[in-house]
């Protein structure tokens, strides 16, 4: 039986992650359970991330939940932390991995798109820059929200075709305004929802980025 630890003596090793310490440097990245009902924590998705926490794992990004009900709402099989009515449920979830050693991140997103198939709007194309300044608040209110829930911070998406990145790539994004163009503007949207996180949390909450490079 070959020693794991032997072949990656580095992946066992206590890290850190800004002032959070970590057992090791296993990190569990989001998995969409659709395990939720009626956007409630359930007795089996509290079950699925506590066996996840127990198997070794030291961080794990718990699967992102609605910011901003009803536009970004995916249905009741996800998540809500736009309420405070969603609290409670997610603090058993984060009791439950803190129970079993790991720590708990949540994933935060917002759909480059929304409405129905038959009246779809690119939110990176038809959002004006007070809308844009709308939805970055409420990255913060969510992370603040998350805060509360005993999350140990946030992991923002800025990948897979979501509307951070469609607003970071010149392939999509052809704004005229301080949203589009160079990189420093395109860059604008995600920099304000670090900053909103930041201002909701403090400065010391931890923040990772999920990047498409």
């Amino acid at each position: 039986m070959i020693d794991k630890t032997q072949l990656y003596p580095t992946l066992f090793q206590p890290g850190r992650i800004g002032g959070l310490r970590l057992r090791n440097r296993a990190i569990m990245g989001i998995y969409p359970t659709h395990y939720a009902a009626d956007s409630q924590v359930t007795d089996r998705l509290v079950r699925f991330y506590r066996a996840r926490s127990k198997g070794g794992a030291a961080l794990i990004v718990v699967e992102g939940p609605c910011l901003d009900f009803p536009r970004d709402y995916r249905g009741g099989a996800q998540l809500r932390i736009d309420e405070d009515a969603f609290l409670p449920g997610l603090i058993r979830l984060t009791r439950a991995i803190h129970g079993e050693g790991a720590r708990a991140f949540l994933h935060l997103n917002y759909p480059a798109q929304i409405g129905s198939a038959e009246a779809r709007v690119r939110l990176y194309e038809r959002a004006n820059a007070a809308e844009l300044g709308r939805i970055i608040r409420t990255f913060g209110d969510a992370a603040g929200r998350a805060r509360e829930a005993g999350f140990d911070g946030v992991e923002v998406q800025a990948g897979w075709g979501e509307l951070v990145s469609r607003l970071l790539s010149p392939v999509y994004n052809h704004r005229t305004d301080e949203y589009g163009g160079f990189l420093v503007n395109r860059a604008r949207f995600l920099l304000g929802v670090v900053k909103a996180i930041q201002k909701s949390t403090g400065p010391e909450f931890p923040i990772q980025v999920k990047l498409s490079v």
